[in-house]
């Protein structure tokens, strides 16, 4: 299992719950620090969890993403696309700068990871993808 933006939020309190249910559970996010002090977490609690930094806009993060879990499991059974940042107001005062990340990280990255993780998926019959 791999799960998106795991280094706080909703990918944290996912990555935990998963793990507690007996999932070996792969997370990621741009914070290593916080993704580490997560893995330990797990650990320390008789779960499983290995920490990858990955930027979900970074093609190559995540099809280094994508090698560490097919090296380290051999599959993914479950993408969690959790990765994003919210906006920052009302629409019409947000800059487009921000705008352009908000579609980057909530949009291109969802896609990404998906292209990516898809076809493991589809090799094996089986998967499952949360967006």
């Amino acid at each position: 299992m791999v799960v998106t933006g795991a280094s706080s939020g909703f990918g944290e309190l996912a990555a935990l719950r998963f793990a507690r249910a007996g999932a070996r559970v792969v997370i990621a996010a741009r914070r290593l620090d916080r993704l580490e002090a997560l893995a330990e977490r797990i650990a320390s609690a008789g779960g499983s969890a290995l920490p990858v930094r990955c930027d979900v806009t970074e093609l190559e993060d995540l099809t280094e993403l994508r090698d560490r879990v097919s090296e380290a499991f051999e599959r993914c059974d479950v993408l969690v696309n959790n990765a994003g940042i919210r906006g920052g107001g009302r629409f019409e005062g947000e800059d487009i700068e921000h705008l352009d990340r908000v579609i980057d990280v909530n949009l291109r990255g969802v896609v990404l990871g998906t292209k990516l993780f898809l076809p493991m998926m589809l090799e094996r019959g089986r998967g499952h993808i949360v967006n």
